[in-house]
């Protein structure tokens, strides 16, 4: 199953991660992993 954020979730994932990533790059990489690693999770575990 592939997700979809809103458009405005979008927005702020994108904003955090730009913001992590000017505080330091390898922050603003692991921010954007550990979403992903997170969204990975929860669509393993949907019951349908």
């Amino acid at each position: 199953m592939r997700y979809s954020f809103h458009p405005e979730a979008r927005t702020e994932f994108k904003e955090a991660t730009i913001y992590y990533f000017e505080k330091s790059p390898s922050l603003g990489a692991v921010f954007y992993s550990e979403v992903e690693s997170a969204i990975e999770k929860l669509e393993c575990n949907l019951i349908v």
